[in-house]
């Protein structure tokens, strides 16, 4: 059989206070809470909810075709038409979104011999809309 531990209702006189040894008189006793009105047990954080609100399906028409999809499904459809529409913006985001998803790194070396003209003239829009934007720091 365990033994209560209970707080000294004073304090130690050899107590030395210090990072890491808060006064004792500023502890916490067992079983109290540091957050006592904190967010309740069983409650949805961020995350939760916003994989929550993009698992919902909707229903589209694309064409003549009747869809359904995910709020996530739809949100890259759309970001994935206006990149190929030539939103550089878009394109970035999907190609970050990619990159992540992959978990590749920042520092990707593109070999540019094997790139077509066109794809070229792409990576070259981009750099220089990224370096704008940073400075010169492309």
């Amino acid at each position: 059989m365990m033994k209560e531990i209970e707080m000294p209702k004073t304090p130690t006189p050899n107590y030395p206070v210090g990072k890491g040894r808060p006064p004792q008189h500023t502890q916490f006793k067992p079983g109290q809470s540091g957050n006592p009105k904190g967010r309740p047990k069983g409650s949805n954080n961020l995350k939760t909810d916003l994989m929550a609100e993009m698992g919902q399906r909707i229903t589209v028409k694309e064409g003549d075709k009747t869809l359904r999809l995910t709020k996530q499904q739809l949100l890259l459809k759309t970001l994935s038409t206006r990149a190929l529409n030539g939103d550089m913006k878009a394109a970035g985001t999907i190609i970050g979104l990619i990159c992540k998803a992959n978990g590749l790194d920042d520092d990707i070396v593109v070999d540019t011999a094997l790139l077509s003209a066109s794809d070229q003239a792409i990576l070259d829009a981009y750099l220089a809309t990224v370096a704008k934007k940073t400075g010169g720091k492309a």
